[in-house]
């Protein structure tokens, strides 16, 4: 089961003896106890929680190989489309093109895109591997290039990769004249086979008659950044208001009424109705800045009344909201350049609760009758300009970070990026793609439950009670000098098997350039005493014994 899918990606999993012995011989220093309740759960991992935000110029993107090691690192969800210059709000999914002339004449945004990384090859690349698409819709053109998106493009995206062949439901003409057919004009050419003379849409046909079911569409992609709120936040594309000639000039787009927030709710609204006419299961997503009060320093909030305003105009027709999150900061002393490890490791426990915590209030304040909505990251991942002194780190805050939103019940959170320096790094799985990798191990399908368990100081524990019968606990120690000897006892338990599987993955690993060594682990009656190195993530697993 659980084990033997773990076997079969050998090249993952290293066996090298000298590496165990270095991961699980060092002496300990101090002893803790973890106590475990497997009757207790905290909340059930779900099928799109870890995510990647991947560039639309990435050659490799559908490659089978490497969806094939994203796969056995945990990675269910692939945000699209993403890519330098905010091609979300530039991309066409029916013409697999950008918006020609965007932006201001010395300006133009001209990001590279790869043909191959069309809508249609990449869904049925994903959807062989049982992953999925979390999809930007684009909010910031529409296809001529003269205007901001069209909801009626987007409900045409939904029809293709949701719809029924036999669904002859209208999507009818946008705003400025295209017409977008029915439900089931786009379901059919899904399903057909490429025709001998191409009308312009044969690479979307892929003979995949069978919905692909995408769940989440986030409208845009950070639109706070749209310039309302001066020439420093001009990151998003939105033609909603002309861009003025040169982009020294970016400053005067400040306040227009057609970037306001009460614009995008408006146009989220409109989007949502076209797009849940043709699919009522799927789930709308409004992209919200970072809530001011969960920022270290609330002078950083830029954008204070956009969520207010977003969500008291278009919260009832919202499932979830979406931000950009980039903890950490270098240290404070003479190397300030470098990645403060504390700071990023304690954001989980701080940072992270404060976000939950202020995204909820701002609902419940802004939403009718106090609807909550569900979150999603559509990007996270440490501060990109410190210098990651001990690469380790990465690793461990991307395994507590997954853990831990699996447990708040985050719905999708992107790490950034797939690769050059993200899961990747010529080619080769990097720190962060190992603690996402640990993280599944011990919740390897949706639907594994995530239970209570005590977390002592310099330890973050998370424990799983899975759907193959296996409890899990995966083990982090935040001590980067002290080795820690952990006895975790199960509470309510009398069952355990005598013998269980762990996996170590420490610096050792992460030096030598492998991924988590396998081994054996004693049980004795309820509880399992492992040694957890300095910076090293110990998973475990063990069996039940049958009645």
């Amino acid at each position: 089961m659980m084990i033997l899918r773990l076997r079969s990606t050998g090249r993952i999993f290293a066996t090298a003896a000298s590496v165990l012995l270095a991961a699980t011989c060092a002496p300990a220093q101090s002893i803790v106890t973890v106590t475990v309740d497997p009757g207790k759960t905290l909340n059930i991992l779900t099928n799109q929680l870890v995510g990647v935000w991947a560039n639309m110029g990435d050659g490799d993107l559908t490659d089978p190989k490497g969806l094939a090691t994203m796969k056995a690192g945990g990675i269910a969800a692939v945000t699209y489309p993403t890519g330098w210059e905010d091609v979300a709000d530039l991309y066409h999914w029916s013409t697999n093109k950008l918006t020609p002339n965007a932006g201001s004449a010395d300006a133009i945004r001209k990001p590279y895109l790869q043909d191959k990384n069309d809508f249609a090859s990449v869904a049925l690349a994903l959807s062989k591997y049982g992953m999925a698409p979390v999809v930007h819709v684009n909010y910031g053109s529409n296809l001529a290039g003269s205007g901001g998106g069209e909801p009626k493009e987007a409900a045409a995206w939904v029809a293709y990769a949701n719809g029924n062949a036999a669904d002859s439901k209208e999507i009818g003409k946008d705003t400025v004249g295209n017409d977008w057919k029915t439900v089931g004009f786009w379901a059919t050419v899904r399903g057909q086979a490429p025709l001998a003379q191409d009308d312009g849409y044969n690479f979307l046909r892929v003979q995949h008659s069978e919905p692909f079911h995408v769940t989440m569409w986030q409208i845009g992609e950070d639109v706070s950044q749209n310039g309302y709120y001066g020439g420093d936040h001009t990151g998003a594309f939105d033609l909603h208001a002309p861009y003025p000639a040169s982009k020294k000039d970016s400053g005067k787009r400040r306040k227009l009424p057609q970037l306001a927030p009460r614009t995008y709710g408006e146009q989220l609204a409109a989007f949502s109705v076209a797009m849940k006419a043709v699919d009522p299961g799927i789930l709308i997503g409004g992209t919200l800045s970072l809530p001011v009060a969960s920022l270290d320093d609330p002078s950083a909030g830029y954008a204070p009344d956009w969520n207010p305003v977003v969500l008291k105009t278009a919260c009832k027709d919202m499932d979830f909201v979406s931000y950009v999150w980039h903890p950490g900061n270098s240290s404070n002393d003479e190397q300030w350049k470098t990645m403060d490890d504390g700071i990023l490791l304690g954001s989980i426990r701080q940072g992270l609760p404060a976000i939950l915590k202020e995204s909820i209030h701002e609902d419940q304040v802004n939403c009718p009758g106090g609807k909550v909505l569900h979150v999603s990251f559509s990007q996270f991942s440490q501060l990109s300009w410190p210098r990651i002194e001990h690469p380790n780190v990465l690793a461990l805050f991307v395994a507590d970070a997954y853990a831990t939103m699996a447990e708040d019940g985050i719905s999708n959170a992107d790490w950034f990026q797939l690769r050059d320096g993200g899961m990747f790094d010529g080619g080769k799985p990097t720190a962060s793609y190992y603690g996402s990798q640990m993280a599944h191990i011990v919740a390897y399908r949706p639907g594994d439950a995530y239970v209570a368990a005590t977390n002592p100081p310099d330890l973050s524990v998370h424990a799983t009670r899975r759907q193959d019968g296996l409890l899990g606990v995966m083990i982090l120690n935040r001590d980067r000098r002290e080795a820690k000897t952990v006895k975790v006892n199960f509470a309510g338990t009398n069952d355990l098997a005598a013998a269980g599987v762990r996996f170590d993955y420490s610096p050792a690993q992460q030096t030598a350039g492998i991924g988590p060594v396998k081994s054996s682990v004693a049980v004795e009656g309820s509880s399992v005493t492992v040694n957890v190195p300095a910076y090293g993530i110990v998973d475990v697993l063990i069996p039940r014994r049958k009645p």
